[in-house]
């Protein structure tokens, strides 16, 4: 009896063990693929972000910070040196390998934040970072425009 909660024990132990392993190995490739995508890229602050990208396009500041910062929170990833043209179906496209829900789960909070609805096709069809924060813009937009008719 001895001996079979010891093999039960050895599986627990090893099972864990590979778990352990995989979650680091994962973690580090998906820093690898970061760093190769970002190289060469000056890391910027809000500020600076926000005015290299979206000033000039009259996007409020508070909404485009939003917005990163939601991508930040489900991609687990700093994007300090990410650009308003890097896109999430091709060079960014790895994300989604490392977690298949992420998007979802974006567009999820996103519409929870602002109070907007995102159509699926319009997210399939929103593939940059500068798509995404000009959609979120033009839904708070249409939001407040049909509630000052009302």
């Amino acid at each position: 009896m001895m001996h079979i909660f010891i093999n039960i024990f050895l599986i627990i132990v090893f099972i864990t063990l590979f778990f352990i392993l995989f979650t680091v190995y994962e973690g580090w490739s998906k820093k690898r693929k970061i760093e190769k995508v970002f190289s060469g890229r000056m890391k910027l602050d809000a500020k600076s972000f926000y005015e290299k990208y979206f000033k000039s396009l009259h996007i409020p500041e508070d909404i485009v910070m939003d917005v990163k910062e939601i991508l930040e929170k489900y991609l687990d990833a700093d994007l300090s040196r990410i650009s308003d043209e890097d896109d999430f179906s091709k060079n960014l496209s790895f994300f989604w390998k490392f977690d298949s829900m992420a998007d979802v789960e974006i567009i999820l909070e996103i519409e929870n934040k602002f109070n907007i609805k995102i159509e699926n096709n319009e997210a399939l069809n929103t593939t940059k970072l500068k798509d995404l924060v000009i959609l979120v813009w033009k839904k708070i937009q249409d939001k407040n425009d049909k509630n000052s008719n009302e």
